[in-house]
């Protein structure tokens, strides 16, 4: 079991991964002490901000990678739209 020690109480999970979605956040595994066949870290309300940020950061490199572009749509719709009135003016 990994476990998470803070202020606000203590947070448990399987796997190192599950504990850092408990907290909203990004822990690595080289902040965890072996205290016998569990994994224990101690954190302040600035670690868990600190944690929380870091993982926030890392949303944002990954978000902007699969962002999509739209404007060709909107000026392919724009253009369409142009080509039909001129089409019905005449």
């Amino acid at each position: 079991m990994w476990y998470v020690i803070t202020d606000r109480g203590v947070v448990k999970g399987r796997t190192r991964k599950e504990c850092s979605l408990l907290l909203k956040g990004k822990i690595d595994s080289n902040e965890f002490v072996p205290l016998g066949p569990d994994m224990v870290c101690k954190m302040t309300d600035l670690d868990i901000d600190f944690v929380q940020d870091k993982y926030k950061l890392s949303q944002i490199m990954f978000s902007n990678f699969f962002k999509k572009d739209n404007s060709t749509k909107v000026m392919l719709f724009i253009v369409v739209f142009l080509q039909c009135i001129s089409i019905f003016i005449k």
